[in-house]
């Protein structure tokens, strides 16, 4: 009898068997190195306006600015009557003399607010002069017709000849109240032409 290989050895299978069972999973691979930037993105829109902050303090009281300037004037429209003494003010002149005068000075008055000190006094005759030795003194006078201050600091005097004169070195402190300027001629009556003072500092 004949035997072949296959006979002796056992047949070989084609078939496939089952599949294994997985393995372990492996190590994990190193870090890949960063990508490139993207684009900046576009603007986000504006933010809601903050609560307003808390108001600061006070700064310090500045320095003290310099002193206003003070001017008080008076003026007649009309000539100066025919008196050694007048009051003038408010376009025109009273008496000044005996037991008018006064009384008069009331027509004269002018009001002052605050304590001041005025050093120049200015007065002037207009479209004449004081008569050639004699003189016209202007003068500041209180309510009760008391001369404020006294001596060539508190006067304006216009010589024989001129027509008007100024003392830049006066010194009239007036207080709140009412007052009226006098012109009084030195002898005799005072020029019968329209007058004007002014008072300052």
């Amino acid at each position: 009898m004949t035997v072949t290989a296959n006979s002796a050895l056992g047949s070989t299978s084609n078939l496939i068997g089952p599949t294994g069972p997985t393995g372990p999973t492996g190590p994990t691979g190193a870090t890949g190195t960063n990508g490139t930037n993207g684009a900046t993105g576009p603007t986000g829109p504006i933010g809601l306006t903050g609560a307003t902050g808390v108001t600061g303090a006070t700064g310090p009281t500045g320095a003290t600015g310099a002193a206003g300037m003070t001017l008080l004037s008076g003026f007649t429209i009309d000539n100066l009557a025919g008196r050694q003494a007048v009051w003038i003010g408010a376009g025109s002149n009273w008496d000044a003399t005996g037991a008018n005068g006064l009384t008069n000075e009331a027509n004269a008055l002018f009001f002052v607010s605050r304590t001041v000190t005025l050093t120049s006094f200015y007065a002037r005759i207009s479209g004449g002069t004081v008569n050639a030795g004699k003189s016209l003194t202007f003068q500041v006078f209180n309510s009760s017709g008391v001369a404020v201050g006294s001596g060539p600091s508190a006067t304006c005097v216009i010589p024989g000849g001129q027509s008007s004169a100024v003392n830049a070195s006066a010194s009239i402190t007036l207080n709140p109240g009412v007052y009226a300027v006098k012109a009084t001629s030195s002898s005799g009556n005072v020029p019968g032409k329209p007058a004007y003072w002014a008072l300052g500092n």
